[in-house]
């Protein structure tokens, strides 16, 4: 069991953090667990080897802070003289802490790093798969079917449902059932979203799960610069892009990213670069090498000309990962061509930042729709919400235009939302109202 030196977890009980090991899910944990140890809590964020090794390469912390980076297995710890674990908070795919809890017979806190709209579908999974509604044939007329009867949501097509129920068979459908009894069995329900971003949704899972038991205390994120500068990447960050930054005028950038894990087909990925060129709009994208179709000689060479012709016009630039928070924060930036992963969701809020959504894989679609489009702070690409449709260059084109030169409404609406963020999270707030019941609940155990 591989160990972090900087930080010894001297107090005699210990709160076990465990993330699921993706880029997605890690950074908010690791805030979190900064947040349980100011407040005196020593802390053990528990990793699997390859992810320990590169939040341990990356890691920066107050030494005055009681955290130790440990990896699997864990359950060594049990035989440390004096060491008390008091509960086990986990991400809540990361399934395989359950048994350990028990084993151990301490309290499991599920953490949740989506929405409460996910959260509220996902509690209903079973009679969805009892209705009929998933696995959703989105290519029948059961996909557009409304479905009504789920608290805190207005009524939506099944075709909205997250993208991984509509192709799962039977057997893994069941898997989610099971998954979805963590929602009844674990301790506290912590979320990383706030109450001003999804009022109806985070008081329908309050109401299903108890007042006190789901807890929304999101935005996880550091309120400073120099927290910024702390969070974790799984990813090697180009800090060159910042620089680049500092010298595009206010809000006339274009920031693109996909997530660490969206690829895109041969014809979408040409698509989307000749309209993002031909918007002659200056534009940040970030490119992982797998995001490319791999070994597809006629997209690798499309791909080099252009990245060719983009540096020879210095008027963008194509990086393979950035420091996120630290990109969306920036002056520059304009908006946001985003996957509508939960945590690009929430950074742009807080930043202020208006987006446009091109959801890819799990609970994205939902993200576009619940809150970006109902909340007015960013548009759909696409025309439709089916994967398989083509978003050809002029629709992009357009719609990357309208974006940095004419989303006034939509800049003024997402600002607007990144000031109730900073309300909720402030003293008096409604996620720093919810962050002390859990502190005094965790001090109770």
């Amino acid at each position: 069991m591989a160990t972090d030196s900087s930080s010894s977890s001297s107090g005699s009980s210990v709160v076990v953090v465990v993330p699921l090991p993706a880029q997605g899910h890690t950074p908010a944990l690791v805030h979190l667990s900064r947040k349980l140890a100011a407040e005196g809590f020593s802390i053990v964020i528990v990793s699997v080897e390859s992810v320990h090794r590169k939040i341990a390469a990356r890691w920066k912390c107050s030494p005055q802070l009681d955290i130790r980076l440990e990896s699997i297995p864990f359950t060594s710890l049990i035989g440390e003289q004096g060491l008390e674990i008091k509960c086990i908070i986990s991400d809540f795919h990361a399934v395989w802490t359950t048994p350990v809890a028990q084993k151990l017979g301490v309290p499991q806190v599920c953490f949740w790093s989506g929405s409460a709209a996910w959260a509220l579908i996902d509690r209903h999974v079973p009679l969805l798969v009892d209705l009929e509604y998933i696995p959703v044939p989105g290519c029948s007329l059961r996909g557009e079917k409304m479905i009504s009867f789920i608290p805190g949501m207005d009524p939506f097509p099944a075709l909205d449902l997250p993208y991984y129920l509509h192709e799962f068979s039977k057997v893994p459908v069941w898997s989610l059932v099971a998954k979805s009894q963590r929602l009844n069995t674990d301790k506290w329900f912590i979320a990383n979203t706030f109450e001003s971003l999804e009022p109806r949704e985070t008081q329908a899972m309050k109401q299903l799960l108890g007042e006190q038991n789901f807890l929304a205390i999101g935005p996880l994120l550091p309120l400073d610069h120099e927290g910024l500068e702390q969070v974790v990447s799984l990813e090697e960050e180009e800090l060159g892009c910042l620089e680049w930054l500092d010298s595009r005028p206010e809000g006339s950038v274009l920031y693109i990213s996909f997530g660490s894990l969206a690829v895109l087909t041969q014809e979408q990925f040409m698509e989307l670069a000749l309209g993002v060129e031909s918007s002659g709009i200056s534009f940040l994208w970030v490119i992982r090498p797998a995001f490319l179709p791999q070994g597809d000689l006629p997209t690798m060479e499309f791909f080099q000309g252009f990245r060719d012709r983009m540096v020879a016009e210095k008027r963008s630039i194509i990086v393979p990962w950035t420091p996120q928070k630290r990109v969306l924060s920036h002056a520059s930036i304009g908006a946001f061509l985003t996957h509508c992963g939960w945590n690009s969701i929430v950074e742009s809020v807080w930043s202020g930042v208006p987006m446009l959504g091109w959801p890819c894989h799990s609970d994205q679609n939902l993200n576009l729709r619940l809150p970006v489009e109902s909340k007015g702070i960013g548009a759909r690409v696409a025309c439709s919400s089916r994967r398989t449709e083509v978003v050809h260059r002029e629709r992009v084109r357009a719609v990357v235009r309208k974006a940095i030169e004419d989303g006034g409404e939509v800049r003024g609406a997402v600002r607007e939302l990144r000031d109730l963020a900073v309300a909720a999270v402030v003293e008096g707030g409604s996620s720093n109202r919810d962050m002390a019941t859990f502190l005094e609940r965790l001090r109770s155990l």
